[in-house]
C-alpha cells in the first residue's frame, strides 16, 4: 500500500476511522514509513499537512501556496533517498 484516501458525506465516520486507521498502521510500521497527512477545503485544495516519522511529528505545515508545498514535498524525497542509501548501501541515482 502507498497511499490511503478516505472519502464520504458529512457525518459518517470518516474522521474516527481515519483516526484508527492511523494508529493501528503507525504502530505496525513505525520504523517502515514516513506518514504524510494532508487536510483539504471544501474545493478541495490542501489547507495543511503534517509528517509523522519515528512515532512523532515532525513538520506541520499550514498551506500557503504551491511554493511551499513543493519545498517540503522535496525535502521528504531527499530524506527518502537517503533512507534507501543507508538501508542497501546504494544511492537510488545509481540504482
Amino acid at each position: 500500500m502507498s497511499s490511503l484516501t478516505v472519502t464520504g458525506t458529512t457525518g459518517i465516520g470518516k474522521s474516527v476511522f481515519y483516526a484508527y486507521f492511523f494508529e493501528e498502521f503507525w504502530k505496525a510500521h513505525r520504523d517502515d514509513w514516513i506518514v504524510v497527512a494532508a487536510s483539504y477545503d471544501k474545493n478541495g485544495a490542501a489547507t495543511q499537512f503534517a509528517v509523522f516519522e519515528d512515532g512523532v511529528e515532525t513538520t506541520r505545515v499550514t498551506y500557503g501556496d504551491e511554493d511551499t508545498l513543493l519545498t517540503v514535498l522535496s525535502g521528504l524525497q531527499h530524506q527518502l533517498g537517503k533512507l534507501a542509501e543507508d538501508q542497501d548501501g546504494t544511492s537510488e541515482e545509481t540504482k
